[in-house]
């Protein structure tokens, strides 16, 4: 496979068959004896248009990426068949993230980028061989989706931790004689496409983040600490930046939070308790619906059990029924 080969050539053979799959088609038959029709399809329709493999060979603090990233993963991950099942392709994140440790976050993000493009074309491989059914195309795509989130959650925690300190707080009732203090989670609620394992190639991801801070106290754990909400604004804000930002390796996805309670709004990150409170006092007809196809994507598995719960809960006992038809009716009225 032209990835392969990829992976085991010199620079100077591999700036060339990049040159090649950057020009015209004369080019590409030039380079004909190269590789089999299937990948240099895949050459000519998806590498011209979105620079899959010329995103994996950016460079990063002087390093390329040919090495770490190409050879790593285009060759274990690329090859014309089905896609690694979601704890295979994990297993090869985190070995490229154990060779990127000794740099910054936003450096350690430009990685995630040609790590999502040779993953996503390995299922375009699959998908353009025939190999890989439609839906499962959605799911491969949309676990790749879930497994940057995840990174990028733990990658803007732990440098929101490290500036502000770790958020914590007290249960009701209780002071710092009497009670303990406990760490708070935080959790990445995925909607529409993302939730219903229905992403494309070019979709965004519809995200609401939540914590389970409550009671008193609800600050970092520094000398000078800052209110748990200030935290959670910043670290969401850090969480998008990551995920949207603009570097020499790529973007990884468009993100959209305005499904979040009171939209434009409501806080970034909303408490579970306030979010169990809008959707049975506040939500309209039209965020009931949009729960049928929301899930948990990343975050703390404890609060992300607690979240799939609540969003079960809402479903059985918020929705109107009485009217819900005339509602519903007159939601696609509008649309239209």
């Amino acid at each position: 496979a032209l990835l392969t080969r990829l992976a085991a050539a010199p620079d100077g053979d591999m700036r060339a068959i990049l040159e090649a799959s950057r020009g015209t088609d004369a080019d590409l038959d030039a380079a004909a004896h190269l590789e089999p029709p299937l990948v240099r399809q895949l050459v000519a329709a998806k590498i011209r248009d979105n620079n899959v493999i010329s995103g994996a060979y950016k460079h990063v603090d002087g390093t390329s990426f040919a090495a770490p990233i190409v050879s790593s993963l285009a060759a274990q991950m690329l090859e014309v068949n089905p896609g690694l099942a979601p704890r295979q392709v994990k297993r090869l994140l985190l070995q490229t993230a154990r060779r990127l440790s000794h740099v910054d976050v936003d450096r350690q993000v430009e990685a995630l980028c040609p790590f999502k493009q040779a993953a996503v074309s390995r299922v375009a491989l699959a998908d353009l061989s025939g190999r890989l059914p439609l839906m499962s195309v959605s799911d491969r795509l949309t676990e790749i989706a879930e497994i940057i989130v995840q990174r990028a959650l733990e990658y803007a925690w732990s440098q929101m931790t490290a500036q502000l300190g770790e958020p914590g707080c007290m249960e009701d009732g209780e002071t710092a004689q009497t009670g303990t203090r406990r760490a708070v989670r935080v959790a990445a609620l995925g909607y529409g496409k993302l939730g219903g394992f229905e992403l494309g190639y070019g979709s965004d991801l519809d995200l609401v983040f939540l914590h389970d801070s409550t009671g008193s106290a609800q600050e970092t754990d520094r000398a000078s600490p800052v209110d748990n909400q200030v935290f959670f604004l910043r670290f969401a804000q850090r969480l998008i930046h990551l995920l949207t930002m603009h570097s020499a390796a790529g973007r990884l996805y468009e993100v959209d939070v305005r499904l979040r309670p009171s939209g434009k709004g409501g806080f970034l990150v909303t408490s579970i308790e306030a979010f169990r409170r809008y959707q049975f006092e506040e939500a309209w007809t039209w965020e009931h619906q949009a729960l049928l196809h929301a899930r948990t994507v990343a975050g703390d598995a404890g609060l992300r059990d607690r979240i799939e719960a609540l969003r079960l809960m809402v479903l059985r006992g918020a929705v109107k029924r009485g009217d819900l038809r005339e509602k519903v009716a007159e939601m696609r009225e509008r649309m239209r």
